[in-house]
């Protein structure tokens, strides 16, 4: 682990999302998540209370491994509790493999991440000036990508990747 970084954050996928969530108990350093199709139809998530930290839970609507309803109601569970916020975002079309739907994973997940590293964007406790490197690091963090809308009111994490869409126009 880099003990420069300023997030730290775990993902996973399917049973990895299970295994990946586990590890979120264990370490307190991280920050953030990413369960995409966990298998709540399957698995026990009662360990994730309380959970530590805020994240998104993905999950596609025509999923034939992993109930959509089940992962539903875990990430309403998990965004129950205080002192986090849990998106779940429903892929509509999307099955257990996200065939023709990767680049609406990609979107959500990414304007995800964007959203919440503003939102968050810890600070090291330091004495004395910046050095001209971190600061150009920030701002590459930070990224000024005009293809990505970053307003929370319009990129909202719950819904259809319908949302996510670029208009042609």
């Amino acid at each position: 682990m880099n003990p420069e970084a300023r997030q730290c954050w775990i993902a996973g996928y399917s049973f990895g999302a299970w295994i990946g969530l586990q590890l979120l108990m264990r370490r307190p350093d991280i920050n953030n998540f990413i369960a995409v199709s966990p298998p709540a139809n399957e698995k026990d998530f009662t360990f994730l209370a309380p959970c530590p930290t805020s994240g998104l839970v993905l999950q596609g609507g025509a999923d034939e491994i992993v109930n959509p309803a089940s992962v539903a109601a875990l990430a309403k569970r998990l965004n129950a509790q205080r002192n986090v916020q849990v998106d779940f975002a429903l892929i509509e079309e999307g099955d257990h493999m996200y065939n023709n739907h990767l680049v609406d994973l990609y979107k959500i997940a990414g304007n995800y991440i964007i959203g919440a590293m503003q939102k968050k964007a810890p600070m090291k406790k330091r004495r004395g000036r910046r050095k001209k490197v971190e600061m150009e690091q920030d701002n590459l963090l930070i990224g000024h990508n005009d293809d990505i809308d970053m307003d929370d009111e319009e990129t909202g994490y719950e819904g259809d990747a319908e949302d996510f869409e670029e208009e042609e126009e």
